[in-house]
């Protein structure tokens, strides 16, 4: 659940593009300002160191973080350091971080026996230290795990520190760890690092950039024999020769037990301390170990040789050194975070729920503005639908107004085909007609009268002799298309007749069903 938790952690909060590092030691505090360059390496920009006063040194560190705050505060003005996200450097006295092969156990098992081998190494009283273990390697393969630790004390502290001086605090890791990441890659392998701090010093065995193993003395070797390094070896009844000769032995010890224990070979030496090594250090140091000693790199400062030659801090490259080392991100478990082992069921709840609101403030802000881009896209297209609507509105009005225009010209059309047919019916019989009238008869009248047995013409007019009438009628009834030809009565035929007045007469046309009034078959 721990690294679920830590994975998340990193996910919603990204690494920061600028950071400042606290190197805390026991009589000093170094500061620096780091940015990110082009090539995803990390370079200093500003450099502060100040010795510590009497009240905020030593053991005393811990018992005034608000005055320690002030101090941090007043220097980070003074030459322009940001404090906006702090990481914090642990030297080998304030913190332990060692490396242990796991046994052949069941998963379940060998987490908590890993875990209580572990703590049997860690230099701290049992409940006063928090601890953190990242497990390397794959199933399948061999394991191992890399245990760091820190007394709670100091780790309440640093948190109490972020919060006085408002800034985000990125992780808190042991000095091994920073170091290590310093190492050039052709020595990344198998590789040797003496950390030397006042009197004393650490010996630390890295593989791969990981340290393994390691070896801490309160006082190293020097040239200065009585001098005052050697008062409390003195007070403890030992020499300066037996405590050399003591160092001596457990530096064979410790280079013994990993030439031939886990099968390293070692042939290079670096050394990081706050001053040049003394000859006869070095001179006795690589007598014990046969190693070629070197100093780290100024290639490793994330910038260029020339430029780091005209900075004023280049004098304190040996205090920068860590400060660069904790700046560089790393990933698991080159990556430790100590403050995960504090309290991980309050601390680690409380620092995930910071990154996952923000995460969360972020995602509703981009979901509003999606909703607000897709709600203003809805309302455009809502617009032109309606304008579109309008249109296809006006042009429905039209269209049923031309519909009505087309029906009624087409009513009008089949009106005028039928007169023109009825006018072309009625052109041959009229033709008929008035081309075998006899000049005794006038037509007054013709009307055309429809039945479902056919059409009947009805024919009236006036005559003055009926004879020319009745040959009349007898022409008319030879048309093809006449069915038959009826005379009617003819009114005051006697009397007319006899007086020579006109007499009036009907004529009844019955047409063939079907046929045309055109004569035509």
């Amino acid at each position: 659940m721990h690294a679920i938790l830590l994975y998340f952690l990193n996910l919603f909060r990204p690494y920061p593009q600028k950071m400042t590092v606290l190197f805390l030691q026991k009589e000093a505090l170094c500061l620096a300002a780091f940015a990110k360059g082009r090539s995803e390496t990390y370079e200093i920009q500003r450099y502060a160191a100040a010795a510590l006063p009497p009240p905020l040194s030593g053991k005393k560190r811990w018992d005034d973080p608000g005055a320690m705050a002030a101090l941090i505060r007043e220097i980070c003005q003074h030459k322009g350091i940001p404090l906006k996200a702090l990481a914090i450097v642990l030297s080998h006295g304030d913190g332990f971080l060692s490396q242990l092969e796991l046994p052949e156990l069941p998963e379940k098992e060998w987490k908590d026996a890993v875990l209580w081998e572990a703590l049997q190494y860690v230099p701290y009283e049992e409940g006063t230290f928090g601890p953190v273990l990242e497990v390397m390697g794959k199933k399948g393969s061999p394991l191992s795990a890399l245990i760091a630790a820190a007394p709670l004390v100091e780790l309440e502290f640093f948190e109490c520190l972020a919060d006085m001086l408002s800034c985000c605090l990125v992780k808190i890791e042991p000095m091994a760890l920073s170091l290590g990441r310093l190492l050039p890659e052709t020595e990344r392998g198998t590789a040797l690092v003496l950390s030397r701090e006042g009197t004393g010093g650490t010996l630390t065995a890295y593989e791969k950039g990981l340290p393994i193993a390691s070896e801490t003395w309160d006082t190293l070797p020097s040239a200065k024999v009585y001098g005052p390094y050697y008062e409390k070896e003195k007070a403890a009844g030992l020499s300066p020769e037996e405590e050399a000769q003591r160092w001596k032995s457990q530096v064979k010890h410790l280079t013994s037990y990993l030439d031939e224990a886990m099968e390293l070979s070692f042939t290079d030496l670096f050394v990081w301390g706050e001053k040049e090594a003394e000859d006869a250090f070095l001179s006795t140091l690589a007598e014990v170990t046969s190693l070629a000693v070197h100093n780290f790199p100024s290639s490793g400062f994330g910038m260029a040789a020339e430029r780091f030659e005209q900075a004023h801090w280049k004098l304190d490259r040996q205090k920068i050194l860590p400060l660069l080392g904790a700046a560089q991100k790393g990933s698991p478990p080159y990556y430790l975070d100590l403050q995960a082992g504090r309290d991980k069921e309050k601390w680690l709840p409380r620092r995930f729920i910071e990154p996952l609101t923000r995460a969360l403030a972020a995602m509703t802000c981009v979901l509003a503005v999606f909703l607000f881009s897709s709600h203003l896209y809805l309302v455009h297209e809502k617009k032109q639908l309606l304008e579109q609507k309008r249109a296809i509105s006006l042009w429905k009005d039209r269209l049923f107004q031309h519909r009505r225009t087309e029906q009624s010209i087409h009513t009008l059309t089949e009106l005028l085909s039928e007169a023109e047919k009825r006018t072309l019916s009625w052109h041959t019989l009229l033709t008929e007609l008035g081309t075998s009238l006899p000049s005794e008869c006038v037509l007054e009248s013709v009307e055309d009268r429809r039945s479902s047995k056919g059409a009947i013409l009805e024919i009236r007019g006036k005559t003055r002799k009926r004879q020319p009438l009745f040959i009349w009628t007898k022409d008319l009834s030879r048309l093809p298309a006449v069915k038959k030809v009826t005379l009617g009565d003819m009114e005051g035929k006697d009397s007319q007749d006899k007086t020579g007045k006109a007499l009036d007469f009907t004529v009844l046309i019955h047409l063939e069903k079907g046929r045309t009034h055109d004569g035509t078959d």
